[in-house]
């Protein structure tokens, strides 16, 4: 805490800041814990049906891992589970959205207890069927299967971007006419003004789409977390969706984040 004491200002300002975004039921979701566990569910979408197969064991296999290592080393474990809950406290006292980044220190506890969980399993089993022997490679095949699993949820993220903006670039550029305009609007604004298409005009309301309407055959919108867009800007959301032709959907690996492409009909 000393350490960090010259930007705890810093830390509670921005966070201060973007808890102020939390305006709209749709925006307040981001500060509900529940959502944060409905990721983590996600994320196993890839096993397909063997999902809640892996889930429960996952869990199993964690738990005793845990419960061995509290015996093993007291010290490390109450390190990293005090962690958690007070860490969730903080982010729900500053009514901060909590995203599953925030617990991605725990990630290392979590493999040693399903190292370990996996270990007390397979050499209980072992005891269990009266062949202690075979405890040590029911334990190497249990590993190589638990890799092979993690294996199959990491294609996801190497098939997809985190979200696919370049995507909708591509397909804008494929699509549009030499009178068309472009632009971006809501939570897509930021990452184009800044670094994707910086020569992009930001719209902020339906004026300033009417604008760009006026000397244009077409406007083209690229929009993502349609939504949670701002309170003040829900009225143009819900404009373009009527007004504008969506002409494409990009996902990715970020849950929620679809990016789409709407135009001016």
């Amino acid at each position: 805490m000393l350490l960090h004491l010259p930007l705890f200002s810093q830390v509670i300002s921005a966070m201060n800041d973007v808890s102020k975004g939390k305006t709209s039921a749709a925006m307040a979701e981001w500060v509900n814990p529940l959502r944060m566990l409905r990721e983590v569910i996600d994320s196993l979408g890839a096993l397909g049906p063997l999902a809640p197969l892996a889930l429960t064991g996952g869990l199993l296999v964690i738990v005793v891992g845990a419960v061995t290592l509290c015996r093993r080393a007291p010290v490390l474990s109450a390190i990293y589970l005090l962690s958690i809950p007070i860490a969730m406290a903080i982010l729900l006292a500053l009514s901060f959205r909590i995203w599953p980044r925030y617990f991605l220190v725990d990630i290392l506890y979590i493999f040693l207890c399903i190292a370990v969980g996996l270990d007390v399993l397979s050499q209980w089993f072992a005891r269990t069927i009266s062949l202690p022997g075979l405890g040590r490679p029911l334990y190497i095949l249990a590993i190589v299967v638990a890799a092979g699993a993690s294996a199959v949820l990491l294609v996801r993220n190497y098939e997809h971007p985190k979200q696919d903006f370049e995507g909708a670039i591509q397909l804008i550029n494929k699509l549009k006419s030499p009178n068309d305009a472009t632009t971006s609007f809501g939570l897509a604004s930021e990452p184009f003004n800044t670094y994707l298409e910086p020569r992009w005009p930001v719209v902020k309301s339906y004026a300033d789409l009417t604008k760009l309407r006026k000397d244009a055959s077409h406007v083209w919108v690229v929009t993502a977390f349609d939504d949670h867009v701002e309170e003040y800007q829900t009225a143009t959301m819900d404009e373009i969706r009527r007004t504008y032709d969506l002409v494409g959907e990009f996902d990715g690996t970020l849950g929620g984040g679809t990016v789409r492409v709407y135009r001016s009909r």
